[in-house]
């Protein structure tokens, strides 16, 4: 082997350990300890219905050993969600609900009659009594409550469906 295609083969294999160790490892967006920042959306839908902005701001993501925080800067509050790793590998979250602040509760479906009767508590209420919410790892956030939803989505526009 020459030389000059000797030194090119070394070189190769150099940038492709420095790609590997730095790039996978460092440049990864689930596992990089650090801070990103991404442009955000809330948008909710209701019933099914498209899905309509109700705010815009900014995701800030920020890494460290054990936990992963996400903080949504908006015009006119901030909020944010943290993820503990636990021993075990499990996680353990914060909740910060966006629906009831950025979004006025669901109606009932039927007022109530007056005079009112009798209650019976074995009757469904026409939504649970606090939205259902998951933090994903690259910083979705989504509440349900009955019929509405809530998202927040990197970017700048909501979501298709």
């Amino acid at each position: 082997m020459n030389v000059p295609a000797e030194l090119a083969f070394r070189i190769a294999k150099v940038i492709a350990a420095f790609v590997t160790a730095f790039c996978f490892g460092a440049c990864s967006p689930v596992d990089a300890p650090g801070r990103s920042e991404h442009p955000a959306v809330v948008c909710t839908s209701e019933g099914g219905g498209p899905w309509v902005l109700r705010a815009s701001g900014t995701l800030t993501r920020i890494r460290t050993q054990n936990e992963l925080m996400h903080r949504l800067d908006l015009k006119e509050k901030s909020y944010e969600w943290v993820l503990f790793t636990n021993a075990d590998k499990s996680s353990t979250t914060t909740p910060r609900f966006l629906i009831g602040d950025l979004v006025e509760m669901p109606k009932r479906e039927r007022t109530l009659p007056f005079p009112r009767g009798p209650i019976n508590a074995a009757d469904a209420p026409p939504y649970p009594p606090f939205p259902t919410q998951s933090v994903h790892v690259n910083g979705e956030i989504r509440e349900d409550l009955g019929p509405l939803r809530l998202r927040v989505v990197s970017g700048t526009k909501c979501p298709s469906i």
